[in-house]
């Protein structure tokens, strides 16, 4: 398996692919009615695209790193040998009055910052 850097020029590519496929089911969109499938959101998009100019965004690097909002894409990533490295529960996040910013329907219940460790050459032991 081989992978490479997402590149300026299929960041389009990319943003199209996540308007077709995932914005609309992503919990906290979802929770906040932010767009419906085939449709962007400008805040999320441009959220997108600074992401992917941090050149996180993988296709060769030895570290892989996934943002999981959704309890499915959590356990998934997990038993595909991701840690998690750390979680905010969405009910945290509430107003002046205690009422939950975002209902987000359940089983979705908290973010997870996942990781995976591609090669073990010591670069973890760096951090």
């Amino acid at each position: 398996m081989e992978y490479k850097l997402i590149t300026e020029p299929r960041y389009d590519d990319i943003i199209r692919h996540l308007r077709d496929n995932c914005f609309a089911d992503e919990p906290l969109n979802k929770a906040a009615s932010l767009c419906q499938r085939g449709e962007g959101h400008r805040d999320s998009e441009q959220f997108c695209y600074e992401t992917l100019k941090d050149n996180f965004s993988l296709m060769d690097f030895q570290l892989m790193k996934a943002d999981a909002t959704g309890i499915f894409s959590q356990k998934i990533l997990k038993s595909n040998g991701f840690k998690v490295l750390s979680e905010f529960y969405y009910d945290k996040y509430t107003d002046e009055f205690g009422k939950p910013l975002l209902l987000v329907e359940a089983p979705h219940i908290k973010l997870q910052l996942l990781y995976k460790l591609l090669e073990s050459d010591g670069l973890w032991h760096r951090f």
